[in-house]
């Protein structure tokens, strides 16, 4: 039963039979009884011993001047969580994302590596350029005039993106990272100082429709 989540694992390393005893001989160590004749392809009949700790280690991209906070070596039980770790990065860049095995992991920073199974080396990544993508919603027939990926220095300035209708939607507003940006239909996005994503949002057949009294003294609307 893995530690944090409180659910059932399949055994690490596996083994090809029943497990009908548990034995501690340690604070990570145990020995396992059982029907079976192999744990992780090796021969083992019926008897074996585990190993229930794991190496988790963190490391930069060699980036120079970047650094972690926190340990940077640990030993983690099966199961368990490591101590929480930040990537500091030096004047004119920053963090960017931690790797797994060269594939991508977390953005998180501070990062807390939980429910651990295996051995882990987590590489922190940095860069001295930010990057900003512009999309639609998906609305069949919208478009964007410009470049919709752009790659950029901190404090540099992007060049504008529009959004366009299509036959039967209009432009309602853009979206950074989820949020409400701009109504703007053409943005200028000035002084970068992060990774950006941009999404244009369209509404169908909804328009916005303004009353007024032409400025005629006296007048008014109801």
């Amino acid at each position: 039963v893995s530690r944090a989540p409180g659910v059932a694992r399949n055994w690490n390393p596996a083994v090809n039979g029943l497990v009908n005893a548990i034995s501690n001989v340690g604070p990570t160590t145990f020995w396992v009884g059982g029907g079976f004749t192999t744990v992780g392809g090796a021969p083992r009949r019926g008897l074996a011993q585990f190993d229930a700790a794991y190496s988790v280690r963190f490391v930069t991209d060699g980036t120079s001047g970047t650094s972690i906070m926190g340990d940077t070596n640990q030993t983690v039980v099966l199961g368990a969580e490591a101590t929480s770790v930040t990537a500091v990065a030096p004047p004119g860049f920053h963090f960017t994302n931690w790797t797994l095995d060269g594939a991508f992991y977390s953005k998180a920073n501070p990062l807390t590596v939980t429910d651990v199974q295996r051995d882990m080396v987590l590489v922190a990544g940095f860069s001295n350029l930010y990057t900003l993508t512009f999309a639609t919603d998906g609305t069949p027939g919208a478009y964007l005039q410009g470049a919709t990926n752009q790659t950029l220095l901190p404090g540099a300035d992007a060049t504008t993106v529009t959004a366009v209708d299509p036959s039967n939607d209009h432009f309602l507003k853009w979206n950074r990272d989820g949020a409400f940006y701009s109504t703007n239909r053409t943005i200028d996005v000035l002084n970068v100082q992060a990774d950006m994503s941009f999404v244009a949002v369209y509404s169908g057949s909804v328009y916005t429709v303004t009353f007024g009294t032409g400025n005629v003294p006296g007048t008014t609307l109801t």
